[in-house]
């Protein structure tokens, strides 16, 4: 039986170009003489964290639920691989060795739990909790015990968690737990499979949280500083939609943003701790619009006392992270992508935790694609291993490395010799989605394979079915691993994949066709006559399934191979 993900369930679970919403300033709108219907004022004068803006974010997700990733409206690849899931995990290990080297956490006490923030599809946990159990085998910190806690503000996705196949498992060992959580309004998580309730009270240990493209999603505030006088940036918002209502999926794209600045003082909130950020901005950035975070820095702070101030928090945006990022720039935009996102303002987020006498690691170097960032509370002196982890993970295998590194790949996998393609896939940490892109090539050139090279393949073919983590019914991973085998003559192994295939999405000419081949190797003639005779029953024309019948039967009475044909991609 495969391990990894239960074949039976497969079929369940079948780069978006972001696009910009303009600017546009209220006084410069032209009139319209084209007899096209002017845009409708849904909001004006709008602080950007109350603004509209927000509910129509919320009515998307709640609209698409599971969909939102597994149909590719959202983009979610650079913050959902096993490059950035074996990199956190690698944190989160090296978290635990300073908490029981600090006697702070042992192996007979409550679980330490680490709470994902809008986790979305669920694959980033899959893959983080395989990479975490690997890492615990055969360590004293295997036995420190952990509680993963996937959440998002839509309760639907709880049912679609816990009946996820590859999910299943990881509940089932108390690994794995969900809850409703709303950053907007944090409030205690109530825990649906072990119906704990995650309060202050019952929090014993640090916790762990992860927010990956989350906070670019949630609510911010916009400021600009003109001479040295800080302004509210207030939004004013348009629609061109014939049904400017929450509703109607076509809304977001049809929205137009002006902002009206208007002076204000750095005394704007009520927390002490983010004015002293906002006065430290007008005093040194000169002219230039920021983005403050607010329900970010208030999500965070609300895990902080959670916890009794001992958390680190992971998070992964594309965000600024450096101060002088922040200089001369205009006012926002939103980057469409079935639902908007805006860049997170790191930089506030790291000055609001050196104020409480945290750590604040950002990248060493400028990133190409995405800020990865670790933020921890507690005494610093316990944390080394961490941050020394943080340093290794982000200088020698940054997860934004390699998504660059692969972006500038793809286009050429034709180009890679099998053993190329075989270290870029072990380096990708067994991506099953790089795979797949790579498949059709990588076939051609194992057929002739030296047996080594075959032996590695294969070995490499178990590894990124372990870690798949299946979000839609489109690609067929199994049919692709047990096709590879077949063509590198590893019979047997191929049927368990073909089988799981069929199981899966039914049966199909070309994997019956696969599978009465691999059959026909292996000398189950009955067997193999069975899966052919499948194949021609559902396509008689089929010329190839045609001649493996014949050579079935001859088989079946000289019992010589002579059948010469190939597997079907």
């Amino acid at each position: 039986m495969l391990r990894g993900v239960q074949a039976s369930c497969l079929a369940k679970w079948s780069a978006v170009v972001p696009t910009v919403v303009e600017r546009e300033s209220e006084d410069a709108r032209a009139p319209d003489n084209s007899g096209a219907r002017p845009p409708v004022q849904l909001e004006r004068g709008r602080r950007l964290s109350a603004s509209l803006l927000w509910a129509v974010q919320r009515a998307f997700f709640l609209r698409h639920g599971a969909s939102a990733w597994s149909a590719g409206h959202v983009p979610h690849y650079i913050t959902n691989n096993p490059s950035i899931a074996q990199a956190y995990a690698d944190m989160v290990a090296a978290y635990l060795h300073d908490q029981r080297s600090c006697g702070i956490v042992s192996t007979q006490e409550d679980p330490l739990f680490i709470v994902e923030l809008g986790s979305g599809s669920g694959r980033f946990a899959y893959q983080f909790l395989m990479r975490l159990q690997m890492l615990s085998q055969g360590t004293s910190d295997g036995q420190v015990p952990v509680r993963y806690v996937m959440t998002d503000f839509n309760r639907d996705l709880l049912p679609y968690w816990q009946q996820h196949p590859a999910l299943g498992p990881l509940l089932s060992k108390g690994l794995l737990d969900c809850a409703v959580f709303d950053a907007g309004q944090p409030s205690d998580l109530h825990l649906a499979r072990s119906k704990t309730l995650l309060s202050r009270d019952a929090v014993a240990h640090p916790m762990v949280v992860i927010a990956n493209y989350f906070f670019d999603s949630i609510p911010t505030d916009c400021f600009t500083i003109k001479e040295g006088r800080l302004h509210e940036s207030l939004v004013t918002t348009f629609s061109s939609s014939t049904d400017p209502t929450l509703g109607n999926p076509e809304l977001l794209p049809s929205l137009e943003l002006s902002f009206d600045d208007r002076p204000t003082n750095a005394d704007y909130y009520a927390e002490p701790e983010f004015n002293r950020i906002l006065r430290r901005y007008q005093e040194r950035l000169g002219d230039t619009t920021v983005l403050f975070p607010t329900a970010a820095l208030r999500c965070i702070d609300y895990f902080r006392d959670l916890s009794s101030g001992r958390l680190l928090v992971l998070t992964a945006d594309k965000g600024y992270d450096r101060e002088e990022e922040l200089l001369q720039r205009e006012a926002p935009q939103l980057a469409l992508h079935g639902s908007f996102s805006l860049t997170v303002n790191y930089h506030a987020i790291g000055e609001y935790v050196r104020g409480a006498h945290g750590l604040a690691l950002h990248p060493p170097h400028q990133p190409a694609q995405l800020t990865l960032a670790a933020y921890l509370f507690g005494d610093a002196e316990r944390h080394c291993a961490t941050a020394r982890s943080y340093r290794e993970v982000m200088t020698e295998r940054s997860p934004d490395d390699f998504f660059s590194l692969k972006t500038a790949l793809e286009p050429h996998y034709q180009d890679l010799t099998a053993i190329q393609m075989l270290a870029y896939l072990r380096l990708s940490g067994f991506d099953g989605d790089l795979f797949l892109g790579c498949f059709p090539y990588l076939l051609e050139k194992v057929r002739s394979a030296s047996g080594p090279l075959r032996s590695q393949t294969a070995a490499l073919v178990r590894r990124i079915w372990a870690t798949y983590y299946p979000l839609t019914d489109e690609s067929d991973m199994a049919f692709c691993l047990g096709t590879l085998l077949c063509a590198m003559e590893y019979y047997g192994q191929a049927l368990e994949y073909l089988e799981c295939s069929i199981e899966a999405y039914g049966p199909n000419p070309q994997r019956l066709y696969n599978v009465a081949l691999c059959c026909y190797r292996l000398r189950d003639w009955d067997r193999a006559r069975d899966a052919v005779g499948q194949a021609l029953e559902i396509a008689p024309e089929f010329s190839k399934a045609r001649d493996l019948s014949i050579a079935i039967e001859g088989a079946r009475e000289s019992t010589q191979t002579a059948y010469a044909g190939t597997v079907l991609p």
